[in-house]
């Protein structure tokens, strides 16, 4: 594991509910090292308190190791402590089998605090501190199954139900597309306004207009290294001893590999003369742009089916953009991500996943004001 970073909340749940934000805790994997950092605010104390700090595992239900522990005085708490991201604390756990952290005291359950890192409904009742004894622990793992037994029942519930709205939906959907593009080849314009019939012009001539500037750009670089390989000095001998290159022909070397790399990879287009968008709180995609489906479309090497994919230009016609940007290696070899903007929700989320939009990444775009923005991605 050579890089991982995550920043997550922590919420309060007074009385066994889930509650504020109490905090917020930042965990990084570099160099052999699991760094983890918590600050609380305003935490609910009637005098200085000793609490807990604790990674969640699940073995046998939610299982609390401790890492340590830290004083919560006026209110306030800063803790900070270095492991072994593959041997924590000597447990056997690493940093791939915490689910969660929790600031607790074994005592009190119920002024816990509680940061899930996985899309998973944690309540303090139903978690196991690492040596409670068996009547704890038994009661604590029937309480989970019932939470299992009743939230599989409403999922159930709600895909049935959303199933029928997104089929409905997307059917409504295709349709009036279907309907667009027939009457756009026909050459049947719908009802509209002027101004709308004039903005729609505008927007294709400019996409238009994009793509032919930057295969321009290519096109001239791309003969500028021709030109210049051909006056590169030619008394550089293979004599058998090693002769050593001029610094000039090396960066002309390199020039004409970026060059020949941005030949082979259509996507590297994209990034002409591209504004680059800061939207993660995290570096995993970097480098993010916002393009155009017509842009994906004609570079687009049939990893992702544009013009068929009804969620993705969804997505588009509702904020006017795609996120396109790198990723960082990884062990799957992708080099691109594509996002569609959109909320958080399980409607959402299952329109997202018909259409091979799997994960969403909460982003922190300041001109989206709304804590369930983000991105419903796929790497390519």
């Amino acid at each position: 594991m050579d890089y991982q970073r995550l920043v997550s909340y922590i919420y309060s749940y007074p009385e066994g509910v889930k509650g504020r934000n109490a905090g917020f805790a930042k965990a990084l994997v570099h160099q052999g090292q699991f760094k983890l950092s918590i600050s609380l605010r305003g935490v609910k104390t009637d005098s200085p308190e000793m609490f807990g700090i604790y990674m969640m595992v699940t073995d046998s239900g939610y299982r609390l190791i401790k890492l340590g522990e830290c004083l919560v005085k006026m209110g306030q708490m800063e803790y900070s402590g270095v492991f072994n991201p593959d041997n924590i604390n000597d447990t056997g756990y690493s940093f791939r089998d915490i689910c969660g952290l929790a600031v607790a005291m074994e005592d009190a359950r119920y002024d816990c605090m509680l940061s899930m890192w996985k899309d998973e409904d944690v309540t303090p009742d139903m978690l196991v501190f690492s040596g409670m004894d068996a009547k704890k622990q038994a009661e604590a793992e029937i309480v989970i199954k019932e939470r299992m037994r009743q939230s599989d029942e409403e999922e159930k519930r709600q895909e049935t139900a959303e199933s029928s709205v997104v089929r409905q939906e997307m059917a409504g959907y295709n349709a009036a597309m279907k309907e667009r593009g027939q009457s756009e080849s026909g050459g049947q314009q719908p009802v509209q306004s002027e101004s709308a019939m004039l903005a729609g012009k505008s927007e294709m001539v400019q996409t238009k207009q994009i793509v032919v500037e930057e295969q321009q750009i290519v096109q001239t670089k791309q003969a500028e290294v021709a030109a210049e390989s051909v006056t590169m000095p030619e008394n550089i001998k293979a004599d058998g001893a090693a002769a050593k290159i001029p610094a000039e022909t090396q960066h002309l070397q390199q020039k004409a590999h970026r060059a020949n790399a941005t030949q082979t990879d259509p996507f590297e287009k994209l990034f002409v003369r591209a504004d680059y968008i800061d939207a993660f709180d995290d570096d995993y995609f970097y480098d993010c742009i916002e393009v155009s489906p017509e842009k994906l479309k004609c570079l687009n090497q049939n990893e992702i089916d544009i013009a068929g994919n009804s969620f993705l230009l969804h997505g588009y016609y509702n904020f006017r953009h795609i996120l396109f940007g790198r990723v960082r290696d990884n062990l799957d070899n992708t080099k691109y991500f594509v996002g569609v903007p959109g909320m958080y929700c399980n409607r959402e989320r299952y329109m997202a996943s018909m259409f091979g939009f799997n994960n969403f990444k909460k982003s922190h775009r300041s001109d989206y004001a709304n804590p369930y923005f983000g991105y419903w991605y796929q790497e390519i």
